[in-house]
């Protein structure tokens, strides 16, 4: 449904054409966006989703996931649940696309269609599905494959399609799985690598 909707906004935007220039899109947009503020926008924004995933909606998320109807019958509020999150990640993916704006200074809807949203549901199933580190890693991975596959500019998209189903297929949890790196693992590590020395 959500993709269908997505398919249903680029369609009216496409049709827009005094409002949004329609399929020529819009540019002249100025440049505000730079790498300092991209990788700032990135912290924070790591740190609001791990603050959420071990808030209280978080834990209720984990639950909702696991058995729905269980945790309705605990007393959780699904639809409230449900709707606190779709409105963070919106909020969160509306945020992403100004500073896209601002960096490329032109946007058309072609840009925006069901293929990036099934890139974006591809990085999260291949890092992990409970990982942030897991999906911060496959959106470095999967992002910069194509790049180091460019050499082999008509076998590309196969072999990044490739991976991608060998990762699903092999590892259905992601390769993070539920895993974190965390200040407290990386202590851990280094002790282990202390006394092994």
């Amino acid at each position: 449904m959500t993709f269908g909707f997505g398919e249903a906004i680029i369609a009216l935007l496409n049709n827009s054409t005094n409002l949004t220039g329609g399929a020529m899109g819009l540019s002249g947009i100025p440049r505000y966006t730079n790498f300092a503020v991209v990788w700032g926008s990135v912290a924070i924004c790591l740190a609001l989703v791990a603050g959420y995933k071990y808030s209280k909606f978080g834990r209720q998320c984990l639950a909702l996931r696991t058995d729905e109807l269980a945790a309705k019958a605990m007393g959780i509020n699904v639809y409230r649940v449900k709707l606190v999150t779709f409105l963070f990640a919106a909020a969160m993916t509306s945020y992403a696309g100004v500073l896209y704006a601002f960096y490329t200074t032109y946007v058309e809807p072609g840009a925006f269609g069901w293929i990036v949203s099934a890139e974006w549901i591809i990085i999260v199933f291949v890092g992990g599905i409970n990982s942030l580190t897991g999906s911060v890693f496959a959106t470095l991975l999967l992002t910069g494959l194509p790049e180091v596959l460019r050499f082999a500019s008509e076998w590309r998209i196969a072999a990044y399609c490739i991976i991608v189903l060998l990762i699903i297929n092999f590892r259905p949890i992601g390769l993070f799985g539920e895993f974190e790196l965390t200040l407290q693992w990386l202590r851990q590590l280094g002790r282990k690598g202390a006394k092994t020395a």
